[in-house]
């Protein structure tokens, strides 16, 4: 599926909030071209025409067009660009819909269907300027890319100290994506300044969405987001309550091989079996007494506490990829989440 001169990705890592938004104004600009899945010719070399010009293509633009044609992704990726191309022929006149190409510069970078309405993303800049104009939020980092914007603030003197010496500063993160990978969304945050790691807490902690109505303009809509914001904002404690429950709980058995196996979604089983600090064998052992356990039984405890893997995990997402990183940031958050609700165990190895 992937032609020999495919546009990759491209991230940015901007050093301050000026340049960030000069980023996403400038370089990483999205337009947006409303028009039909049919008019679109779609080539073996990487590039696409629409009534509007032509555009060299993503991955995530490929993966976009397999969803609007019903190809499943995995017999997507096995087949040649010529097959593919040839299928998205075939099937693009019997799958008519309106549709939204979304492109940077000379790239297109997404596709949406419009069947059931008018694709009507938020605009990353004036977002960002009105969540840092609105709120006491301190930029910490941002990532770019044509994927889309990551942006991770704190709240200036919010921290916790789960041990001595040891920081962690709370915020929000918030993520958006133009080229329809992602709806805009804020959520509960940390950054631990001892290793600079970052997680991003569940939904059930907080979040604050962008509100896609039709009915509403986006003047409305902006004005609905900062209130869910705010709202975010003062549930923020909830996140050094959590730090503050997990140094001294200890993990279960099942719990820690269920993490185990989220984290080989995104790594090697080497690269997991490294980042949480374990040996293939000590690995197999525990995938061992999980599966073979009666379920009558309570878990057992490990010898790791909560907040000890909850920073393994979020430490292993420094120096991956976009996409990577930010599964691991939100595996890490999560985990710490259910770490609160866990149910005490029969016993101790």
């Amino acid at each position: 599926m992937v032609p020999k001169n495919l546009v990759l990705d491209e991230l940015v890592v901007p050093k301050n909030f000026d340049a960030l938004l000069d980023l996403v104004d400038s370089k990483f600009r999205v337009e947006h071209e409303a028009t039909t899945l049919e008019s679109l010719v779609l080539r073996p070399d990487g590039t696409l025409q629409t009534p509007a010009g032509e555009w060299q293509i993503t991955l995530d633009f490929l993966e976009s067009c397999s969803a609007a044609i019903g190809m499943p992704l995995g017999y997507a990726h096995r087949i040649s660009s010529d097959l593919f191309c040839e299928n998205f022929a075939r099937r693009q006149a019997e799958t008519t819909a309106p549709i939204t190409i979304c492109r940077v510069g000379h790239v297109a970078t997404g596709l949406v269907n419009d069947r059931t309405s008018r694709y009507r993303p938020a605009c990353t800049a004036d977002v960002l300027r009105t969540v840092r104009e609105a709120h006491d939020l301190e930029f910490r980092r941002a990532s770019v890319s044509f994927v889309g914007v990551d942006v991770e603030f704190v709240r200036p003197g919010m921290v916790v100290e789960p041990e001595v010496g040891d920081v962690v500063e709370v915020g929000i993160a918030v993520t958006n994506s133009e080229s329809g990978d992602r709806h805009l969304k804020a959520s509960a945050y940390s950054h631990r300044l001892r290793c600079t790691n970052g997680a991003m807490m569940t939904d059930r902690v907080g979040v604050a969405r962008w509100p896609n109505d039709p009915r509403m303009n986006p003047a409305g809509c902006m004005l609905a987001f900062r209130r869910n914001v705010v709202a975010l904002c003062d549930k923020l404690e909830a996140v050094s309550a959590l730090y503050k429950r997990a140094v001294e709980r200890p993990v279960p058995d099942v719990a820690l091989w269920n993490l185990w196996r989220r984290m080989a979604q995104f790594l090697p089983r080497s690269r997991a079996d490294e980042a949480l600090e374990i040996t293939e064998e000590e690995r197999r052992d525990l995938q061992q007494v999980v599966r073979t356990r009666d379920t009558r039984e309570a878990p057992a405890l490990t010898r790791w506490t909560a907040y000890e893997v909850h920073n393994r995990v979020t430490h292993s997402a420094h120096g991956q990829s976009f996409r990577v990183r930010r599964g691991l940031q939100e595996l890490g958050g999560e985990f710490l989440t259910r770490a609160a609700s866990w149910l005490p165990a029969a016993s101790a190895n």
